[in-house]
C-alpha cells in the first residue's frame, strides 16, 4: 500500500512537472504555443495544459510502468481517479 501511495505521489508531481515546463518563460513554452495553434483543446489538456485531465493519459503511463506488474488492471481506474482526485487538492490549496 506504501508503494501505491509513493506511486501516486510521484504521478502527481509528474503531471504538475509537465505541466510547469509548458508554461511561460519555461524551456518548452514555445512548443507549447505551438502544440495551442495547431492541436485539438481536447488533446492539449490531457497531454500538457491541465494537471487534473493529465491523470487519464499520464496516470495510465505511470500505472503501466510502476503498478501493473504488482497489480494487474484491477487497480487502475481508481489509480487515475485517485491521481486525479490529488491533482485536484494540490491545485485548490496551491492556487494554480
Amino acid at each position: 500500500m506504501t508503494y501505491a501511495l509513493i506511486v501516486t505521489l510521484f504521478a502527481s508531481f509528474w503531471c504538475y512537472g509537465i505541466a510547469t515546463l509548458f508554461k511561460e518563460e519555461m524551456i518548452l513554452e514555445k512548443v507549447g504555443i505551438w502544440m495551442d495553434e495547431n492541436l485539438n483543446e481536447y488533446l492539449n489538456k490531457p497531454l500538457w495544459k491541465c494537471p487534473l485531465c493529465m491523470a487519464s493519459i499520464h496516470g495510465t503511463a505511470i500505472y503501466a510502468i510502476f503498478m501493473m506488474p504488482l497489480y494487474g488492471i484491477l487497480f487502475w481506474v481508481p489509480f487515475c481517479v485517485c491521481l486525479c482526485g490529488l491533482n485536484y487538492i494540490l491545485m485548490q490549496l496551491f492556487n494554480d
